[in-house]
């Protein structure tokens, strides 16, 4: 299995434990990886809470190591302002 495919796959299991708890929003899971190493990862653990991308973004302990870093998530990051901000501005903020 390719290194990618191991990636998108734990950005499942992640996404798996909010069964229950994020309706009506889809259940997310995101990986931060460096260097073939994952340095960070989160879930959408509850509905109107953080994203995964904010979990997984806030998980890394050395933030510097971010911009050198890719990101994986089994669903396109969010581009609008609801309960939460915009993904996509975190993100991009975080290069």
């Amino acid at each position: 299995m390719q290194n990618e495919e191991i990636f998108m796959k734990r950005c499942i299991e992640l996404a798996s434990k909010a069964i229950g708890y994020v309706s009506p929003n889809p259940m997310v899971g995101c990986l931060i990886v460096y260097e073939g190493k994952i340095i960070g990862e989160g879930n959408h653990e509850k509905y109107g809470k953080a994203h995964a991308e904010v979990n997984a973004i806030n998980s890394v302990k050395d933030k510097s190591l971010l911009k050198k870093s890719t990101l994986y998530v089994n669903l396109e990051p969010c581009a609008h302002f609801g309960k939460t901000p915009p993904c996509t501005n975190l993100i991009i903020e975080s290069e």
